[in-house]
């Protein structure tokens, strides 16, 4: 391997310790003890965790002392909203997925708080610490995954580095790693990364321990939201070619190993059947009942465009990755049909659901988990780069897209972009302006109250 691709392979190492560095940098290594790294929908996430191992409590009563101990002075309602009662029982609307890609962070921090003489009680600052170092480390495993697809579709290392550089610098995908660790995002774009990946070696070798790897992975996903089935749709587009993808269906049928992709998959997912159980007494519920799709009103418009939470405005970054797809109309139409094909149904989708704004929110958080796509289209959109003209001016872009979007974290932390309010006048009044003078400012106005920064999101599917 030539020096350069070795040093190009260092790339999710340095993107992990940059990681880690912003967030000391912001957070502090001792912080607050008070620090709200597990609050909003992510208090949902996280609290089958204490429910289970700590309190064995599934109505989660012990939020009201964990309310008056670290988010409020008195007990918050807010931070039961996630519970939804079925026949006199709560049940966690969230599914389990994320709870159990953090279980190994907070079994650490239990096991230090109870050495450490700090308070065992699944929210002091171990806990809130160790699952924002989860984050970060899931965010690097999902590098690791993405930057090795990119480099076996691509075969260009430089490329590979820089499309992964940018997905997580120049997106929100930043945002949910650091400041709000505890929602799902960060481990979905794990999870599809890995099952992407392994998918693709399982197509390209027929090696059956591939296929039960994007099988665990697959399992995750739906776990941590079965509505991310529709990446199944990428499976053609991952197997790169029509012989390709029947070659590798038609071997996985050959022997039993589709079998024990079929178990992998059933075992996580009778991980949420069984916890369900727990909770209520029944198998199967509809744990966001009077929360659903519309597929009849989708808000396609509002979910790419719109200033209050448009996903192509409040991440420029994902719309330029499109020119790569005329990459694939010029190289591979079968790859160029399931990559249309999946982003006009994950949009779709998207734009259905009841809260197409998807609540408090840092831009469209909904498309974080699909980052693993639009970066390939990124690194084959670079291919298309011959001239040096062209190759100045998408440095340009690519390099305004990284400061506007740090920025733009920057104010959303600090309350000068509002997270519901945004619109066209707003927007370009606070456009890259990150004073004192600003924070708050659409409060000011007596827009709304300024809720409390543990309030929960917008409930999501």
């Amino acid at each position: 391997m030539p020096l350069k691709n070795k040093i190009y392979s260092f790339s999710p190492f340095l993107i992990g310790i940059a990681l880690l560095i912003a967030f000391f940098g912001t957070r502090g290594f001792f912080g607050n003890p008070k620090s709200k790294i597990i609050f909003s929908d992510g208090i949902g996430y996280y609290s089958y965790l204490p429910s289970n191992f700590i309190y064995h409590d599934q109505t989660y009563s012990f939020l009201e002392k964990a309310s008056s101990n670290y988010y409020d002075s008195a007990p918050n309602p807010k931070l039961f909203e996630f519970r939804h009662e079925v026949n006199g029982r709560y049940v966690n609307q969230f599914f389990a997925g994320t709870a159990l890609l953090m279980l190994p962070f907070f079994l650490l921090a239990h096991l230090l708080s109870i050495i450490s003489g700090l308070p065992p009680d699944g929210f002091s600052l171990l806990y809130q610490y160790f699952i924002a170092l989860g984050s970060i480390f899931y965010c690097w495993l999902g590098c690791v995954f993405l930057f090795k697809l990119l480099r076996r579709l691509t075969k260009r290392a430089g490329v590979s580095a820089l499309s992964l550089t940018l997905i997580v610098f120049a997106t929100n995908l930043y945002h949910y790693t650091l400041y709000e660790p505890a929602m799902s995002h960060v481990y979905s774009f794990m999870a599809i990364a890995g099952f992407l990946l392994f998918s693709f070696d399982y197509f390209n070798t027929l090696r059956p321990q591939k296929l039960l790897w994007a099988a665990l992975f697959l399992g995750i996903i739906l776990l941590i939201r079965p509505t991310n089935i529709i990446v199944l749709l990428l499976l053609p587009f991952v197997a790169t070619s029509h012989p390709v993808l029947l070659s590798g269906i038609k071997h996985m049928f050959k022997n039993a190993t589709w079998l024990f992709a079929l178990l992998i998959v059933g075992l996580l997912s009778f991980i949420q059947l069984w916890l369900w159980h727990k909770q209520t007494g029944q198998w199967f519920i509809d744990s966001y009942a009077g929360q659903s799709f519309d597929f009849s009103q989708p808000h396609i418009m509002q979910v790419l465009s719109s200033y209050k939470k448009g996903f192509f405005l409040y991440t420029p970054l994902c719309a330029f990755s499109l020119i790569g797809l005329f990459w694939f109309l010029k190289n591979n139409r079968f790859m160029l049909f399931f990559a249309l094909l999946f982003l006009s149904v994950a949009v779709y989708t998207i734009s259905s659901w009841w809260c197409w704004w998807y609540g408090m929110s840092f831009g469209h958080r909904a498309f974080i988990d699909y980052y693993s796509l639009f970066a390939i289209l990124l690194a084959f959109g670079f291919s298309l780069l011959k001239s040096p003209v062209t190759k100045i001016i998408t440095i340009a872009l690519c390099t305004f897209f990284l400061f506007l979007n740090q920025v733009q974290a920057y104010q959303y932390r600090y309350y000068i972009l509002h997270w519901e309010l945004m619109t066209e006048q707003k927007y370009k009044q606070v456009f890259l302006k990150t004073g004192k003078e600003y924070r708050g400012i659409f409060w000011k106005d007596n827009d709304t109250n300024a809720p409390a920064k543990d309030s929960v999101n917008a409930n999501t599917q």
